[in-house]
């Protein structure tokens, strides 16, 4: 009785997932080859190019198995990566990260205007990125000391840059 079972059962299987690529490659076919040539000038593609590019997108989006965790799905993969587990996020504690981030919207919180704020960050962020591009600057210099002066200008002349 159990060999029966399971042998019928495979040739549902079987009979279903052909059924399943016969629609479901039809009608991707069928899409396909009347929007893309039109929209976007691509090829007409045929039923197995079709089934192809089905499988393609399941092995890159979809994978195979039983999903993530071995079946326990993707809501209790992030929960427990990053619900449960605030020092693995940035390196500090909850109420570390809380504080970093009321320090950062400070400005907006204690009644400026949003344009104050906007300035404020904005000037902010150039002090910050002034910083880093002068460091480069050191570096690159660094760099260039073993070159010649007509090696130099060419480097500079490909990198260059200013700051205000």
């Amino acid at each position: 009785m159990k060999r029966g079972f399971w042998f019928l059962r495979a040739i549902k299987f079987v009979i279903f997932l052909a059924l399943f690529l016969l629609i479901g490659g039809c009608i991707t076919m069928s899409l396909w080859n009347w929007l893309i040539p039109e929209l976007f000038n691509g090829p007409v593609i045929t039923f197995w190019q079709t089934i192809g590019l089905l499988l393609l997108s399941k092995i890159l989006f979809g994978g195979f198995g039983k999903g993530f965790c071995g079946g326990r799905g993707r809501r209790d993969k992030w929960s427990g990566r990053w619900g449960n587990d605030w020092n693995n996020r940035c390196g500090m504690s909850k109420e570390e990260w809380k504080e970093r981030m009321k320090e950062k919207w400070k400005g907006k919180a204690e009644g400026m205007s949003a344009r104050e704020w906007k300035e404020q960050m904005k000037e902010e962020w150039k002090a910050e990125w002034k910083a880093k591009i002068e460091k480069m600057q050191k570096e690159w210099e660094a760099n260039m000391e073993g070159m010649s002066d007509e090696e130099k200008e060419k480097f500079k002349k490909k990198f260059k840059f200013t700051i205000e």
